[in-house]
């Protein structure tokens, strides 16, 4: 309901002709419930559109209970060196600035970001990997202390950047003795509330 428009409902479409060159015309309608101007509802529809879009990827994994931390519609990352994701490890010690992980992680040699859980949340320090289970904590990274057996996510350039999930399903599997739980997750693109945020209605290709 546009207010500009006494409050009547007010029907536009928005489109985006890079994608329908691609894959044709695909309708798609939606209703802003609760907007009072124009630019929310374009805002609500680009912020649909993007998802549609770009949040295209589906996860399904299990876990055992002692490893069920999440809850339904928390984020998550996934780290999958085989899908391009970044990879994951483990350190099993420290010595001053270096770092041992008890397999080989990434490339083997580079600069790179691990990001690990600390009692104040993540944390992600800047690295370079002297070998595949080394690597040295940046100069500018002070106070890093990293416990024994700490998990962690590495990015760089060769290995990609661990994906943003959101858990949308948690299934016990009913085995008393596994204790198992079915995960199912989506696709986060954590990109799209910056850029909705700053979307200049005047600019989206609009067709009445």
């Amino acid at each position: 309901q546009n207010r500009e428009n006494r409050y009547e409902e007010d029907n536009r479409v928005i489109t985006d002709q890079t994608n329908i060159d691609r894959y044709g015309v695909i309708d798609y309608s939606m209703q802003a419930v609760g907007c009072t101007n124009l630019n929310e509802a374009l805002r609500q529809a680009a912020f649909n559109m993007l998802t549609n879009l770009r949040e295209t990827i589906m996860v399904s994994f299990k876990l055992p209970r002692l490893g069920l931390y999440l809850n339904q519609y928390d984020n998550f990352y996934i780290a999958d060196r085989t899908c391009g994701w970044g990879d994951s490890g483990r350190f099993y010690r420290q010595d001053g600035n270096l770092l041992k992980t008890l397999t080989p992680v990434g490339s083997g040699q580079g600069f790179c970001t691990i990001t690990y859980h600390t009692n104040e949340g993540l944390r992600s320090i800047q690295c370079e990997q002297l070998d595949p289970i080394t690597f040295q904590v940046g100069s500018g990274e002070l106070g890093v202390f990293i416990a024994e057996d700490t998990p962690f996510m590495l990015a760089s350039e060769e290995a990609g950047s661990p994906k943003l999930f959101r858990l949308m399903s948690v299934k016990d599997e009913g085995k008393a003795d596994a204790m198992l739980y079915t995960i199912d997750a989506s696709e986060v693109l954590a990109e799209k509330y910056p850029l909705v945020d700053a979307l200049n209605p005047e600019t989206i290709n609009l067709q009445f």
